[in-house]
């Protein structure tokens, strides 16, 4: 899916670095005022203990909704970059806003409204489908859920996200199930004497994402909207389910593996309605308090202000000096460029002149259509020290080592690499072949 918005957006604005990220910050926007809908659609039963009146609460909690996700750290760094949480997240606000037409009568339309987004979620990101399992566990144990599956239109609003997921499918049936099978392959890592550090991983990761005063607010709102429940009291139990089976299996997988910090952003929209809908006093100084720490981060990513010690500067680490560092290799000038790292081959194929050919040395690259690669003469082959496999002898000859360059940002480096000198080989197997990818030229 981020490779269509990615299209999308060169097609509109070129291929600029405005194009690359041209629907990032729009799906912000629209995704603030779908949540902001949620909030009507769940009609707040949560406002008569804060003493608001159904319509001023709800305006109230609508707009808290737009400052709160606004204010979320993760969110406003996809409203300036473009990766697969940008277009999950969008398509989360959707999915809860169509959610939030659920609770009612069953009507055909929400629910394929429902499906055909949760379909384009599961499309930008597979941790969409522990949404879709929330929504499971709402229809089949809540008395209202199961109104809606004595009909047909929750199955049609199933076949519906079947359909918008087929795409994916489809390429994964063309590539021996190459994506779901690295990702179901994380459920079988386990190293449960780390239990401790991956849960201390997983909360600080939190806590720094959505900055600590509104992780607060999200821990609190879960809490009460779990207590209303115990109580059996009326509240919002699709949110709760919406929220808590995710919650759930990052907190069960924190035991034995490490949770990335990204992983969870796909609760976040739902924790945003619930937090907004409770009336919580601190909510201003919440939004104050984060928008105090994402300007930092934004002129850290910028201008790099501060000598950040390199192994906690992410934004150097990703951002810094990728064009001076691509046009030191150009000065040389050879024939090619290779490199067996995919993040390093996408920068200098966007930066590097077009006469010179890029090569990515990956196993992952046959799963891409891109050209044959007919490179010949000689060459570079850069990698990043932090490897210690030299070139591969079944591409390579000529091997030889002219020492190291570094890529750097107002004089801090970012990182450090051995520059070969190569040559290809005289003959390739075709084993050898699936992992070269031609990216430019």
């Amino acid at each position: 899916m981020v490779a269509l918005w990615i299209w999308l957006g060169e097609h509109c604005v070129g291929s600029t670095f405005l194009g690359i990220r041209f629907l990032s910050p729009l799906s912000v926007v629209v995704g603030s005022l779908f949540l902001a809908s949620a909030v009507r659609g769940f009609h707040n039963p949560l406002l008569k203990e804060v003493g608001l009146s159904k319509g001023s609460g709800i305006s109230k909690s609508a707009l808290a909704c737009i400052y709160i996700y606004n204010s979320i750290l993760a969110v406003g760094i996809g409203a300036v970059t473009i990766t697969p949480d940008t277009a999950l997240l969008f398509f989360v606000c959707v999915f809860v806003w169509a959610c939030s037409h659920l609770r009612g009568k069953p009507t055909p339309f929400w629910w394929i409204v429902t499906g055909f987004v949760a379909g384009c979620a599961m499309d930008s990101k597979y941790t969409a489908s522990l949404l879709i399992m929330g929504l499971v566990g709402w229809c089949l144990l809540t008395r209202v859920g199961r109104q809606h599956i004595k009909t047909p239109w929750p199955w049609c609003g199933a076949l519906v996200s079947i359909i918008a997921f087929s795409p994916t499918l489809l390429w994964n049936a063309q590539h021996g199930w190459a994506s779901l099978a690295r990702q179901a392959g994380r459920a079988g890592n386990w190293a449960p004497i780390n239990a401790l550090r991956f849960s201390f991983e997983l909360v600080m990761g939190q806590i720094g994402l959505i900055t600590p005063l509104l992780f607060m607010g999200f821990c609190i709102a879960f809490s009460r909207a779990f207590s209303r429940q115990a109580e059996g009291r009326d509240g919002n139990k699709m949110l709760l389910w919406l929220g808590i089976i995710p919650i759930i299996v990052f907190i069960q997988h924190a035991l034995g593996d490490r949770v990335q910090a990204n992983w969870p952003t796909v609760v976040y929209p739902v924790g945003v309605v619930l937090l907004a809908m409770i009336g919580w006093k601190a909510t201003r100084m919440a939004c104050l308090l984060a928008l105090f720490l994402i300007v930092p981060v934004y002129l850290q990513a910028g201008y790099s202000v501060w000598a950040i010690p390199r192994k906690f500067d992410i934004s150097l680490k990703q951002l810094g000096g990728w064009q001076e560092w691509a046009m030191q290799l150009a000065a040389r000038q050879p024939a090619f460029i290779a490199t067996d790292d995919y993040g390093d081959a996408a920068e200098l194929a966007y930066y590097l002149p077009h006469a010179i050919q890029v090569v990515g040395i990956d196993p992952r690259w046959q799963y891409f259509r891109l050209s044959a690669c007919t490179v010949r003469g000689q060459g570079l082959f850069v990698q990043n020290i932090k490897r210690r496999e030299p070139p591969d002898s079944r591409i390579f000859s000529d091997k030889i080592l002219q020492g190291t360059m570094v890529r750097q940002k107002q004089g801090r480096i970012a990182e450090t690499y051995r520059i070969y000198q190569v040559a290809i080989a005289p003959s390739i197997t075709d084993e050898a072949k699936k992992t070269m990818g031609c990216l430019k030229g």
